[in-house]
């Protein structure tokens, strides 16, 4: 069914790195476009690229939280009435530790998806109303070390998990006869991400970093769909209950970031290239592979004793499905403790599916305390 297969479409890429993800993920990085896999020893170092904890001289270094609250709004030129929502996320929950003075460890969370949307689609015979619910959220563990005094080594391994819930009311006049239709869909995927990284500190004013993206193992992935129908002169409901594996293939992602650093400014460029990436199929469709490529642009100016600016951009396509992200911040930082503040916009186009797109705005607040 075509609204269906359009949010297959919409959400697929939130389900790996956070260089995959089109949602703010991490601290500093969430108000740089989501650009980090070069940053020297970040609170965000754990899940964009865990060479980068290799460089950390600090003992303990915890994220208390990174949140962002926002709304958002899905249409598009099929949808006669719809209505948004307001969500809350985690950009990013770690924990640095250090186990010996080349070596450190880190933990992270992050939960960049959680939303649920009404819509309504209108034609000359059928109307659609239609509720989604999406969540998926990566929890792992990375380590970092030094192969010399300017280039690191990294490796994480964590889990990834999503779910999505589905529930369609539809309508159809024809011919004197009228039907009414109602669908089911619960999907649920848990993989095996694994994320191995380099990092190479040329000096003080550029850096280097490459990791790969693999989401290795399918742990536990299942859909159930319940569907009933009821149509003129029928006296008794027919149901049918189906379930099926939703068909994801292994997701390889190649990530390159780069760090420039002239006096009190900083730039930060990352390119995201995944060769393979299968969307989720319904038990009617198989997926086909679709190249998914990124690029995020990152921009951070010290303008006050204790402050910088933070600006940040990202562009990402995977088949038709175009997501665009702006965003603004300011970071505060005293002694051992740092927050930032700030604000973001994504827009998500997709003119394939007959031009449902989605907008977001919203608040983004991160602090992290080292010591």
């Amino acid at each position: 069914m075509k609204i269906l297969s359009f949010v297959l479409v919409l959400l697929g890429p939130f389900l790996c790195r956070a260089s995959l993800f089109t949602s703010p993920v991490g601290h500093r990085e969430a108000f740089l476009g989501n650009a980090g896999s070069a940053l020297v020893c970040s609170s965000g170092s754990a899940i964009y690229n865990p060479a980068g904890i290799g460089f950390c001289s600090h003992d303990v270094s915890i994220s208390l939280s990174g949140t962002g609250i926002s709304y958002q709004e899905l249409d598009g030129t099929v949808f006669s009435r719809n209505t948004g929502s307001l969500k809350s996320t985690t950009l990013l929950t770690s924990a640095i530790f250090s186990i010996e003075d080349d070596l450190h460890m880190g933990l992270y969370y992050s939960y960049p998806v959680n939303w649920i949307d009404y819509f309504r689609v209108n034609d000359s015979t059928t109307s659609y109303t239609q509720e989604i619910q999406r969540q998926a959220a990566i929890a792992g563990i990375s380590y970092g070390g030094m192969l010399t005094n300017n280039f690191a080594w990294g490796f994480s391994i964590g889990m990834s998990w999503s779910e999505m819930n589905s529930g369609l009311v539809s309508n159809t006049e024809s011919a004197g006869t009228a039907s009414t239709f109602t669908q089911r869909v619960m999907q649920e995927e848990n993989y095996i991400v694994l994320n191995p990284g380099l990092l190479w500190k040329a000096n003080d004013a550029y850096s280097l970093g490459f990791t790969v993206q693999w989401r290795a193992i399918n742990l536990y992935s299942e859909a159930d769909v319940y569907t009933s129908s009821l149509s003129t002169g029928q006296t008794t409901i027919s149901e049918v209950f189906q379930r099926y594996t939703p068909h994801a293939q292994p997701l390889l992602g190649l990530t390159l970031g780069q760090v420039l650093n002239f006096g009190s400014q900083q730039l930060l460029f990352d390119w995201t290239h995944a060769p393979q990436y299968s969307l989720p199929s319904t038990q009617q469709q198989v997926s086909d592979d679709i190249k998914y490529d990124a690029v995020s642009l990152g921009w951070q100016m010290h303008i006050l004793e204790n402050a910088d600016l933070l600006l940040g951009g990202n562009y990402s396509q995977y088949g038709e499905l175009k997501n665009y992200l702006t965003s603004i911040g300011f970071a505060f930082k005293k002694r051992t403790y740092e927050a930032s503040l700030g604000l973001y916009k994504q827009t998500s186009k997709n003119d394939a599916y007959g031009g449902q797109n989605s907008d977001t705005m919203g608040f983004l607040y991160s602090s992290t305390l080292s010591y």
